[in-house]
C-alpha cells in the first residue's frame, strides 16, 4: 500500500472542480499570453529608446563640432 486514503467526491462536485480547473488553466494561458505580449512590447520599446539615445548623442556631437568651429573662428 502507498499509504493514501481513498477519497470520495460526489459527481456534481467533481464536475464543478473540473470546471474550475479548466477556468484556472484558461486564465493561466491568458496570463502567459499577456506576459509574452508585454515582453515583446518591452523589447520594441527598448529598441526605440536606444535609437532615440543614439540620435541624441549624434545631435550632441554635431552641436559640439559647430560650437568648436565657431569658437575657433572667434579666437
Amino acid at each position: 500500500m502507498d499509504g493514501r486514503t481513498p477519497m470520495f467526491v460526489r459527481i456534481d462536485e467533481y464536475e464543478d472542480i473540473q470546471n474550475l480547473m479548466n477556468v484556472a488553466k484558461k486564465k493561466l494561458n491568458q496570463a502567459r499570453a499577456t506576459l509574452s505580449h508585454i515582453s515583446t512590447l518591452k523589447i520594441e520599446e527598448d529598441t526605440e529608446i536606444d535609437k532615440w539615445s543614439s540620435t541624441l548623442e549624434e545631435v550632441e556631437r554635431k552641436i559640439e563640432l559647430i560650437d568648436k568651429a565657431l569658437f575657433e573662428q572667434e579666437g
